[in-house]
């Protein structure tokens, strides 16, 4: 089922559609007769990369998945969280081992975003007197000794302790992670970092494990403010590739809560 999902759901993102729909286009245009059927393809696929190249289009698809949990504080935890220990419990995402690049440099910006937001979590929380043992999934097919060392390095260079840092490194994806961390925290409250744009869907996998899942989202794409503040007029008049992954990633995570919704994930 995993190996299905990886293969399938990429064909449904905007560009591969919109590829799609220009290729079975020109098929029609150049070995067929059905020449308006042609056109009417390739308008389809031309219009379509066109319009989600536009941040103001994509944004609109992605804020309503970002912006559905506020930013999370430790001082200012819900009232389900306020009994038991803090806890703090990351999501992983693109881990590349090299020992020739530094820690921070080994993962992808989601994934960086993630630790940098458990960080602040976690100096919050000893503002707060309050112990924040951080749990990190860090997937991938590295040996599990590379991770750790990974960990190790970039508490160095955050300055937190690494015994503040516990690791999952079995975990394929979020249904996974979620049965793991319930092994580690059972019924208690803990905060879930993942990236915005992720965390309806994680918190619905953990939620259907038993997690009592606070959200603390990361690594927000939509920023909330006026969009293309600080860049010229001219920039803002052509659609780039900043609209196309916005638009990427929202397909993605739509897909992945139907496809949670209907029961396929558990």
């Amino acid at each position: 089922m995993y190996a299905f999902k990886k293969i399938v759901a990429p064909f449904l993102f905007p560009i591969p559609v919109c590829l799609e729909l220009l290729i079975v286009g020109l098929i029609l245009l150049w070995f067929t007769r059905r020449q308006r059927l042609g056109k009417l393809f390739v308008s389809a696929g031309t219009l379509l990369l066109f319009v989600l190249g536009y941040g103001v289009f994509s944004g609109r698809l992605l804020k309503p998945l970002e912006w559905r949990y506020p930013v999370a504080h430790i001082r200012a935890e819900p009232a389900e969280a306020a009994a038991g220990p803090c806890r703090i419990a990351v999501l992983g995402s693109g881990f590349y081992p090299n020992p020739a690049l530094p820690a921070n440099a080994q993962v992808d910006d989601g994934f960086l975003h993630r630790l940098i937001e458990a960080v602040r979590l976690w100096r919050e929380a000893q503002a707060a007197g309050r112990p924040a043992p951080i749990l990190v999934s860090v997937a991938g097919k590295a040996p599990v000794d590379a991770k750790r060392a990974f960990l190790a390095e970039f508490a160095g260079i955050v300055g937190v302790p690494a015994s503040a840092f516990d690791l999952i490194a079995t975990a394929r994806d979020t249904n996974e992670e979620a049965r793991l961390i319930k092994a580690r925290v059972g019924s208690d409250a803990f905060y879930l970092v993942t990236t915005a744009s992720h965390m309806p869907r994680a918190l619905l996998l953990c939620r259907r494990h038993g997690l009592n899942a606070v959200p603390a989202p990361a690594g927000h794409w939509v920023k909330g403010g006026a969009r293309g503040e600080g860049e010229s007029v001219l920039h803002r008049l052509h659609p780039g590739t900043d609209g196309l992954r916005e638009a990427e990633r929202a397909v993605y995570e739509y897909i992945g809560l139907v496809w949670t919704k209907l029961g396929v994930e558990r």
